[in-house]
């Protein structure tokens, strides 16, 4: 449409960076639109990404998070017409996906159904929860409508991107993410995408400066700027990021712990509330010296009231000193305690009395008196001094050697006594920093009875185990809950705990309480002999319980030469069987992938890289699930769940319709190819075969088309010959073997079928593979890349 007017400057005459794209849409009856990227002065607005909308006497800059790649319109109007009638404005970013509403009197955002940005903020920590309670679902749900701004357009969102197909079997499934600006995010994670349901900013709960923060008055730019979009590359106070995150469904509760010793406690609730947050300060150990802390300072709670809409509402916040990142968290339900872990020690917190049961200072390994060297049963003690025995007779035989070998005796032990007075002064310095905590109840004391306990694992392979006493139920409120010291056991190997779990006498970890009480878990076998199994970054041991007698052990670094770098626990049920299941411990590592090992005998049942090199960095945020499921972050902005189990498939069922005409119809013969294909994996038989059985169809049509397969089949053979004949030449890196099946396909025989094609086309070179696919000839297409159970979020 040709425009008759003259130029329009709409910020000059200042310099001002260059227009990349603009849009120059009409409406009928209305003022067109002018839409563009850039043109902003570079004196003020240089660093700024921005888009200009104009129509009329309305002008707006639009303030973007990031690049701008490209954007358009989308017109409501599909035959072609005089006027282009945009009513959605569509920008594509370098970090997110933008859609406007500009029909809309003040151009509103739409509501994302899909395309979400789960790295708005980068993400720090995550849980991923299968098959929420429904009550707290729907929590959830009420919450997430609560929340939704005003400022989201009412329209339906302008993008038929397709349908999702119904499930029938339909399982509620959440992820948290927790991010380094102090958000906590909770997605409805479907098996196509993720939506977003509800956000909770922890940052809100502190003064992000010591006293009040003065806000700045608002000041009138020209043009008017309007900031959108949700990703922020800036990063404000580095305290706030989010580094471990425990939901319980059934609880509703969430406990969050950040970079800087603080713990927040929220509750799911139904209503709104305005209270003063509840603060425990906590100091790990009395040996804590502050004038040698010079990392940041703890966070300060606002004070004063907090009003709070339907959702997460803050219980009470604990901040540990020293400040230090929380390194790992665990809660349990039905006893209403938290443990939380960092790197100079751990602390047991009762929610219900608010207040502190236990803290300990762990940074110095040889600071505790009480840390036995080695477990062994007293059984063992007679087959230790027939050894220490033996040393003496060999120390007293090596006395009556010459001279010159007992100089140089006394030279080699003088170079062991000095490497083994290096190695105590070495663990003088081992950091000691609690890495996993786990509740349990089993049998600690004794055989009959179990007792509540809590496990603390360190990165220098000591194992703090203490006792619980809870008071009743009637006294819970009024009566201090007190812990003890049950035992304590230094692994020999020295390496970092990763997890700790107990398990039956059948191989069976120990289900949650809380998981039995609304029958969603069996209840605890305690029947027979509990075992708790170990695992540290160079071995998996079991022990049995409560003598703490060595079961098994299997030493994954010494034999296969990897080190661990995450674990965890699943069970995988009978598919024929449901009543049966194994148990196995997931070993995640750099190099070797995924291993498994079954309970309690330690042996390795398969090992799987799900995870190409490229994806290494992101491994150590990796969440194994009890069905098999491990959810990983694939990338800065995307999650993958890998199936282990044939039970649960990971894989999105959605479809696109699309109108009549769009695309050009199948030709009879991809149809038949069709067939013969689904007639192959349905009675798993051959090609040649598939065709005999096709040969008994009396059709004359379908006979015709069978008879073209045959003669296409020929002129697919031969271009592909040539094809491969030519790319052979060019390309220097192919290897003789490659050309020799090249020189197989030359000297094949002059009989050539659909079946015969596919498996010359199969051992081609993937060079070849890729140059017969992009051909646009009419042949075979073959995928080099097998399928995986891997299903993208």
């Amino acid at each position: 449409m040709a425009i008759n007017c003259g130029p329009i400057f709409p910020i000059g005459p200042f310099a001002c960076k260059s227009i990349e794209k603009l849009l120059w849409k009409s409406v009928k009856g209305g003022d067109d639109f002018i839409i563009f990227s850039g043109g902003m002065p570079r004196s003020s607005y240089g660093d700024k990404f921005t888009l200009t909308i104009m129509c009329g006497d309305r002008h707006e800059v639009l303030d973007l998070t990031s690049k701008v790649i490209d954007f358009f319109t989308i017109s409501d109007v599909f035959n072609e017409s005089e006027f282009d009638n945009p009513c959605a404005l569509i920008i594509l970013l370098e970090e997110e996906l933008i859609a406007l509403d500009l029909e809309s009197e003040s151009w509103l955002p739409f509501k994302y159904p899909y395309l979400e940005i789960p790295h708005a903020s980068p993400i720090t920590g995550f849980q991923y929860v299968v098959d929420v309670h429904k009550d707290m679902w729907k929590l959830l749900k009420t919450s997430c409508q609560e929340e939704t701004s005003k400022e989201i357009s009412e329209n339906e969102w302008p993008i038929k991107g397709g349908k999702v197909i119904a499930d029938n079997n339909v399982v509620n499934n959440i992820l948290v993410t927790g991010h380094e600006d102090g958000s906590v995010k909770i997605w409805n994670a479907t098996s196509t995408s993720l939506q977003h349901m509800y956000t909770f900013h922890t940052s809100q709960v502190f003064v992000t400066y010591e006293g009040d923060e003065e806000k700045d008055e608002p000041v009138e730019e020209w043009p008017p700027f309007r900031k959108i979009g949700t990703f922020d590359s800036n990063l404000d106070d580095p305290r706030f990021a989010i580094r471990s995150i425990v939901l319980n469904d059934i609880s509703k509760t969430l406990i969050v712990g950040g970079a800087a010793g603080q713990v927040l406690v929220l509750q799911l609730l139904d209503l709104e509330g305005e209270k003063e947050t509840i603060v425990t300060h906590v100091t790990i150990g009395d040996k804590w010296d502050s004038s040698l802390w010079c990392n940041p300072q703890p966070l300060i709670v606002k004070h004063g009231k907090r009003k709070y809409r339907k959702g997460f509402h803050v219980q009470c916040v604990v901040q540990l000193t020293p400040p230090a990142p929380i390194t790992s968290l665990a809660f349990h339900a039905e006893w209403n305690l938290i443990a939380v872990g960092i790197t100079h020690g751990f602390l047991l917190y009762d929610i219900v009395q608010k207040k502190s049961i236990l803290s300990r200072y762990t940074l110095n390994i040889l600071e505790s008196g009480t840390v036995i060297a080695n477990v062994s049963p007293k059984t063992k003690s007679l087959r230790r001094s027939f050894r220490e025995s033996f040393r003496k007779l060999k120390i007293t035989k090596s006395k009556s050697l010459k001279k010159e070998r007992t100089e140089s005796l006394s030279s080699d032990k003088q170079e062991e006594i000095s490497l083994s007075s290096s190695k105590q002064s070495h663990m003088s310095d081992v950091i000691n920093s609690v890495q996993c905590l786990y509740f349990a109840q089993s049998f600690i004391i004794n055989n009959v009875i179990t007792t509540p306990t809590l496990w603390i694992g360190t990165s220098s392979g000591c194992i703090y185990i203490y006792t619980i006493t809870m008071p009743a139920n009637d006294c819970r409120t009024s009566d201090a809950v007190t812990c003890q010291l049950g035992k304590e056991v230094q692994m020999k190997h020295q390496a970092s705990v990763l997890g700790i779990r107990i398990v039956d006498h059948r191989g069976y970890p120990l289900p949650d309480p809380t998981d039995v009480q609304y029958q969603r878990s069996k209840p605890a076998d305690l029947c027979g002999s509990h075992r708790v199994v170990i695992c540290t970054e160079e071995q998996i041991k079991v022990f049995t319980l409560p003598s703490m007698k060595p079961f098994c052990k299997n030493k994954i670094t010494l034999t296969e030469g990897y080190h661990i770098s995450k674990v965890g626990f699943s069970s995988f049920p009978n598919k024929n069987d449901s009543k049966s299941c194994e148990n196995c411990v997931l070993c995640l590592s750099r190099s070797n992938g995924i291993s498994l090992y079954n309970i309690p005998e330690l042996k390795k049942f398969i090992s799987y890289n799900f995870c190409s090199s490229e994806d290494i960095e992101f491994l150590p945020k990796t969440a194994f699930l009890n069905n098999g499921l491990i959810v990983y972050l694939a990338s800065l902005s995307e999650f993958e769940i890998v199936s282990l189990s044939t039970i649960f498939t990971t894989k999105a069922v959605c479809k696109i319709e699309l109108p009549e005409g769009a695309r050009e119809p199948f030709k009879p013969l991809d149809n038949i190819v069709l067939q013969m294909q689904n007639y192959e994996s349905q009675n798993g038989i051959g090609s040649s075969e598939a065709r005999s059985n096709f040969a008994d169809i009396t059709d004359p049509e379908i006979q015709n088309e069978l008879n073209n397969i045959e003669n296409e089949a020929e002129e697919a053979r031969r271009s592909s010959i040539v094809s491969s004949r030519r790319l052979a030449n060019n390309l220097p890196d192919i290897t003789e073997d490659s050309r020799s099946r090249n020189t197989e396909m030359l000297n094949g025989d002059s009989r050539s079928s659909g079946d015969n094609i596919l498996q010359q086309i199969q051992r081609a070179p993937l060079a070849i593979i890729e140059e017969l696919n992009s051909s646009g000839e009419d042949h075979f297409m073959y995928n080099s890349h097998p399928s995986i159970n891997v299903g993208l979020l």
